[in-house]
């Protein structure tokens, strides 16, 4: 026993040191070798509600600190949280920054930013927000970065984006058409999964990869052009896409994984080469009658 309290008392100054400033309201953490700071995840019993703005710079102990990052978990299920104004110094979100923010609604603007990375589920469970302007500077879009994101209707992405993480857009039920940057080399596991109003959308040249389950919960898809410089098909990939009628899988696929067309019930026309691998089930439960080169599975 005694050694369990000794542990808790260890462990309280740790929590109650988390930050470093309060201001305004605003929780911070300090970096002193070049006076910036982060907004950081506020203490037990603390939320923010309404809207928030978040101020380029702030006097702390009589030092002027530019704030420059936003940290993983900083607004996270901030349920009523209803707008977030950032400024231009901010360079980095952290993972999960506003993720549960389910009060933020309509268009999320960070255009005014020099971000190059959206984090991990930065904005998963923003079930109200329409769209998320995102800056021209991003390259990269981090694993479940939207998920569930079920009222995003649109959502532009910059073209110097070269790497969309797995589950990106996972049950972005309202989203129907995306055009994925022509930098973009590989389409992850479950990254338009649950789409399930999507209708449209844009491959570039370029791409080598479409991952496991890319395309699963997508029934209202009805055509996909695959680039010629695709090599892979991940498994299950357009898995019971039922409005997908014609596919044209380009000679430079190499391998397509198990059942990556099954149960597309209305696929009707195939052209595949015959020098691709193809796995099991692939196109079990699909009624195609115009096929070439099909006799191969």
């Amino acid at each position: 026993m005694k050694r369990l309290i000794l542990a808790l008392l260890l462990v309280l100054p740790l929590t109650a040191s988390a930050y470093d400033a309060v201001v305004n309201g605003i929780f911070y953490n300090l970096n002193k070798d070049n006076n910036t700071a982060s907004v950081t995840y506020r203490p037990a019993g603390h939320s923010y509600s309404g809207v928030i703005t978040i101020p380029s710079t702030f006097v702390f102990n009589g030092v002027e600190r530019t704030v420059t990052s936003v940290d993983k978990n900083a607004f996270r299920d901030c349920y009523e949280l209803s707008e977030i104004i950032l400024p231009n110094s901010i360079v980095s979100i952290g993972n999960n920054a506003f993720s549960g923010c389910s009060g933020l609604h309509g268009n999320i603007d960070l255009s005014n930013l020099s971000l190059e990375t959206i984090g991990d589920a930065v904005f998963k469970d923003c079930e109200n927000a329409t769209s998320i302007e995102l800056p021209n500077t991003v390259t990269s879009i981090g694993d479940s970065a939207f998920y569930n994101c079920v009222s995003l209707t649109s959502q532009p992405l910059p073209d110097g984006v070269t790497k969309i993480g797995a589950y990106a857009f996972n049950n972005c039920h309202n989203l129907q058409a995306l055009s994925v940057p022509s930098n973009v080399e590989r389409l992850e596991a479950g990254m338009f999964n649950g789409c399930d109003n999507m209708q449209s959308i844009t491959l570039h040249e370029g791409l080598t990869a479409i991952g496991d389950e890319a395309f699963v919960g997508c029934p209202e898809l009805s055509s996909i052009i695959i680039p010629s410089t695709v090599k892979t098909i991940g498994y299950r990939a357009f898995y019971k896409n039922r409005e997908l009628t014609k596919i044209i899988i380009p000679e430079s696929v190499m391998q397509i994984y198990d059942e990556a067309f099954s149960g597309c019930s209305k696929l009707m026309e195939v052209e595949i080469s015959r020098s691709t691998r193809v796995g099991a089930k692939v196109f079990h439960d699909c009624p195609f009658q115009n096929s070439k080169n099909i006799e191969k599975l």
